[in-house]
């Protein structure tokens, strides 16, 4: 799929908890394999959303790291994060090298 459609995409996300359902060797494959196709992948925001409410960012991006994304989703659509908070961990994830993308609304 990517050989063919590849060059139209820009950006693939890692929905929901995929990234953590899999074995980590078929993520990294992955990963790596969109990266070879200038393809930038990202983590899904609820993954996120779970690290932010458990008090785990640091060791999520370090997951995320490790795992070879250089983006991740930061958003609120099922926990409630105050604005100021959602700001803040933006910045928190592009100090630690991660390109965000944001959602916006809730589900």
């Amino acid at each position: 799929l990517m050989n063919i459609s590849g060059e139209y995409v820009d950006y693939l996300k890692f929905g929901w908890g995929t990234s953590i359902v899999h074995e980590q060797d078929i993520i990294k494959a992955k990963v790596e394999m969109y990266k070879n196709h200038q393809i930038t992948p990202y983590t899904g925001g609820t993954l996120f959303e779970l690290a932010y409410r458990s008090k785990k960012l640091e060791d999520f991006f370090a997951e995320a790291h490790d795992l070879g994304f250089p983006a991740i989703e930061v958003s609120d659509g099922s926990v409630d994060i105050p604005h100021e908070e959602k700001l803040e961990c933006i910045e928190l994830a592009k100090s630690n090298g991660f390109e965000v993308l944001s959602e916006v609304g809730k589900k």
